[in-house]
């Protein structure tokens, strides 16, 4: 999936040729050869989900870090959750706090459940809902099938990707990532080990950022000594300015993206890509439920992580008007031709390459006339 020497490579908004409206809107003449940066962030709201893991101290890690870098509204953890405690911090806590337009962020860390692909073990469940695709060949009855898999919390509950897919559905939000930990020691022969990537079946997205420690099908590690995920220590250590913020921020723009802390722990990671080759981090952020596990093998994402790219911690890294598009502190002609160039796209979670979601202004998932109403309405602002 990855070579040890990374750059970051953004998928260009295809802009096409804007449609022709009703009401004569003048366009800018050139369109910028450059993605174009996220729309505002209202809010920040975090939660810090616990379960039955050894590898407790990214959690801690990562609140540290939050708390003092970053202007979060409120971090609700570190919490050692039952499989109960969990889902409430997102049906209740988190619910009912966040709104549309806000970051919203989730960290899970625990054991996991699913299927292995090394030892031909299923820890998890068959499939109950078709999800998952054709995973797992059956040579007796000569059909493909399916594994659920689930994240152990700390009552050593189950909690299924299933349930986790319907409780993001209270969640509102402009951006929500969820960054998935489930990890066992390195010579560990509990039976409890990953499969984290499996996730990503039943929770992509629109506007939704997905990063696992591992891939569907094999496990991710930890440190024994420290007690932190080889993969998300790197992760959460590229957030950090202490550390190794300033290597991680690889365009010079002051923030760590989403994507640039991918990358660096991914190139650090020893146990991952570049090291060993235990585990295989997966991101997906363009809600096509890719990367994921079919016909017995990874099907890896070929698109740019273009949200990833443009997702950052920091407010300050936003426009703060959900109709400057663009992020360039106006709302202008371009803001309205990236509108009109995919105007009628649609939100289809598999596979749509018309629908953009930062032209989806108000978030119902197709770009629409409202959209184009809600530019055109704040056309002429200026931070």
């Amino acid at each position: 999936m990855f070579g040890c020497s990374l750059t970051i490579s953004v998928k260009k908004a295809d802009y096409g040729k804007a449609l022709v409206l009703s009401a004569v809107l003048t366009v800018a003449a050139t369109v910028p050869l450059f993605p174009v940066k996220a729309s505002s962030i209202n809010k920040f709201w975090a939660v810090i989900i616990i379960g039955n893991s050894p590898a407790d101290r990214n959690a801690f890690r990562l609140n540290d870090i939050l708390s003092t870098y970053y202007d979060v509204d409120e971090v609700d953890g570190p919490l050692y959750c039952s499989k109960e405690m969990a889902r409430a911090e997102i049906t209740e806590w988190l619910a009912s706090r966040s709104d549309y337009g806000d970051l919203v962020l989730i960290f899970f860390t625990c054991h996991g459940v699913g299927y292995d692909i090394k030892t031909g073990e299923i820890n998890g469940r068959i499939d109950v809902d078709g999800d998952e695709g054709p995973e797992i060949y059956n040579a007796s009855s000569s059909e493909w099938f399916g594994v659920d898999e689930g994240l152990v919390m700390y009552d050593n509950q189950i909690y299924w990707d299933d349930e986790l897919k319907e409780d993001l559905k209270s969640v509102k939000y402009g951006r929500l990532i969820v960054l998935v930990e489930a990890c066992k020691l390195e010579n560990s022969t509990d039976g409890l080990s990953c499969y984290c990537g499996g996730l990503i079946d039943d929770i992509s997205g629109p506007r939704r950022i997905i990063v696992t420690a591992t891939n569907e099908t094999t496990s991710a590690y930890l440190e024994d000594v420290t007690r932190r995920g080889w993969f998300f220590k790197f992760f959460v250590e590229a957030l950090n300015p202490e550390t190794h913020f300033d290597e991680a921020d690889t365009d010079g723009d002051g923030a760590v993206s989403i994507l640039e802390a991918f990358y660096f722990a991914v190139q650090h990671d020893p146990v991952g890509p570049c090291g060993l080759r235990w585990e295989t981090p997966w991101l997906d952020d363009d809600g096509d439920r890719l990367p994921t596990f079919k016909y017995g093998q990874d099907w890896i994402d070929s698109e740019g992580y273009y949200l990833a790219a443009q997702t950052w911690l920091n407010k300050t890294m936003y426009s703060g008007n959900v109709a400057d598009i663009d992020n360039d502190y106006r709302v202008d002609g371009i803001d309205v031709w990236i509108v009109s160039s995919h105007f009628g796209g649609i939100c289809n979670p598999y596979a749509n390459e018309k629908w953009y979601p930062l032209a989806d202004v108000n978030y119902d998932n197709i770009i629409d006339g409202i959209d184009m109403w809600i530019v055109a309405k704040n056309f002429g602002w200026q931070k």
